[in-house]
């Protein structure tokens, strides 16, 4: 049973793209983060190398995410990461988003990155960024499930990249996915 009884894919459309603006600002606070760890972590600490890979990684997998949620390299995420592609939904977007925010907050148990070694305004950047991560995370989870028409076949990125007229464009991309199956495997 569905949650609401028409479709959401006009709002959605906005809704949808304020959450992608919010993505990506919460990954670059995330980048932000995880360099001024990766900073303090050099200086306080004599053996950081494995503390310096996992925010290099963090930081690395922010980039990536931003990527995901931009139009550049939209082929080859289509490719080689299909389910962060338009044709799946955001549920793994927000695990990902969700991981990452832990891991950052995760980060704060350590003396190296604890509030009295970073100063209250680099704790202030790490402790929200991971905060605002993680709820964007659980909200793209939610917002995979309540903007999708499964019925349609019209995914939650394809109501965020088209608005009301995703059924259509889905419709019309499974055909056009039909004809061309069809054509490579007689």
């Amino acid at each position: 049973m569905p949650f609401f009884k028409k479709p959401l894919a006009g709002p959605g459309y906005i809704i949808l793209n304020v959450i992608r603006a919010m993505n990506i600002i919460g990954l670059f606070a995330v980048i932000v983060a995880s360099f001024s760890m990766l900073v303090k972590t050099f200086i306080v600490s004599k053996f950081f190398f494995f503390d310096a890979v996992s925010h290099i990684i963090t930081a690395s997998l922010s980039m990536f995410l931003i990527i995901t949620e931009t139009p550049l390299f939209r082929t080859y995420i289509l490719h080689s990461w299909p389910l962060l592609s338009p044709s799946h939904g955001f549920v793994t977007l927000g695990i990902l988003m969700t991981v990452v925010g832990v891991s950052v907050l995760g980060n704060l148990n350590k003396e190296a990155t604890s509030q009295k070694s970073l100063g209250v305004s680099y704790w202030r950047i790490v402790i929200s960024s991971g905060i605002v991560v993680v709820i964007l995370g659980v909200a793209n989870i939610f917002a995979s499930y309540i903007f999708r028409q499964r019925k349609l076949g019209v995914t939650a990125r394809q109501v965020r990249a088209y608005g009301a007229v995703a059924a259509q464009k889905a419709l019309a991309h499974a055909r056009h996915h039909d004809v061309h199956a069809r054509d490579e495997y007689p």
